[in-house]
């Protein structure tokens, strides 16, 4: 939600830039300085919609994709992209009020679901066989890799356009504000929840191994 609301303030910010910069071409337009401030706000308003939906249209499909491929997944996939043998997300998505800055007691919360969904030696070696395959594939890096890729050409052109056509018209250049909106929310947006796999995905091959050691040592107690 942090995130979030910066994102939102860095693009607000970039558009109040705009608006200062086109200002007068507005007022000569507009026949009163309501009709002026109408268009600030009816533009501000309309930026900040289209973004809401945009985000709103990313968590959708996200969804409807876990979904989907969950209902056509079968055991040939099943080899080239094996499922999880705990499955955090029904108990964890729950969970609102916690101390976000205590590390030691968040990952010691995760390391008891570990040990008490795979309470058997081998049952834990088997999900840290599979961590140790997610983190040393390059599909997700290299997919992050390419996004990044994209999302900084595509703000470079945007740039370079802007800056070699300043006789465009008002509306058109809101419009390739608009396609440049889409382009960056969406293109965050799946950065943002590549990243956050493969974080995600390092941190519980940590934590497995860490259970896997105690449980050898009090083994050998």
């Amino acid at each position: 939600m942090i995130k979030k609301r910066y994102q939102y303030l860095i693009l607000n910010i970039l558009l109040l830039f705009y608006m200062v910069f086109n200002v007068l071409d507005l007022y000569f337009k507009a026949e009163n300085i309501k009709e002026l401030i109408l268009i600030c706000v009816t533009f501000f308003l309309l930026v900040n919609l289209l973004i809401f939906i945009i985000n709103f249209s990313f968590n959708k499909f996200f969804s409807w994709y876990d979904k989907h491929t969950a209902e056509k997944y079968n055991f040939y996939q099943w080899m080239g992209n094996p499922q999880a043998s705990i499955m955090f997300y029904e108990e964890f998505s729950s969970i609102k009020n916690f101390e976000h800055n205590k590390f030691v007691e968040n990952c010691n919360r995760i390391k008891e679901k570990m040990l008490r969904d795979l309470p058997e030696q081998s049952d834990l070696k088997g999900f840290r066989t599979f961590l140790e395959l997610k983190t040393s594939s390059p599909r997700l890096t290299s997919l992050l890799g390419s996004m990044q890729t994209i999302l900084i050409a595509v703000i470079t052109s945007s740039l370079i356009t802007t800056l070699n056509f300043t006789n465009w018209s008002v509306w058109k250049f809101i419009f390739s504000y608009i396609l440049l909106l889409i382009f960056f929310v969406g293109l965050m947006r799946v950065i943002d929840f590549i990243s956050k796999t493969i974080d995600r995905d390092k941190l519980l091959l940590v934590l497995v191994n860490e259970c896997i050691q105690e449980k050898e040592n009090q083994e050998v107690v």
